[in-house]
């Protein structure tokens, strides 16, 4: 397998990327039977919490490095307009308290 081209790059960014996101998916769908049922303790509550938030982090680590080494290898740059958008568009998505 060539490592080395931008397609092969891209698809191994995206294969270790889904682990967090299915960790986060995850642990998000049991909170939620856990409070549709009115059982959880708050203990598991907060430890289910620091989970989603780790694994987040892992998600972000991940593309960082995968854009850091896209963009090492390959040329180009994401400019500061172009993250906050992204961050504009993953923040609508997320539900209001």
């Amino acid at each position: 397998m060539n490592t080395e081209t931008p397609d092969c790059m891209r698809d191994l960014l995206l294969h270790d990327i889904r682990t967090p996101l299915a960790t986060v998916s995850g642990y998000a769908s049991l909170l939620r039977r856990r409070a549709a049922k009115r059982q959880p303790h708050l203990r598991d509550l907060v430890r289910y919490l620091d989970y989603i938030e780790a694994a987040g982090q892992r998600a972000e680590q991940v593309l960082n490095a995968g854009v850091n080494r896209i963009i090492a290898e390959y040329g180009g740059t994401i400019s500061v307009e172009g993250e906050r958008e992204v961050g504009a568009a993953v923040t609508a998505r997320l539900p209001v308290d």
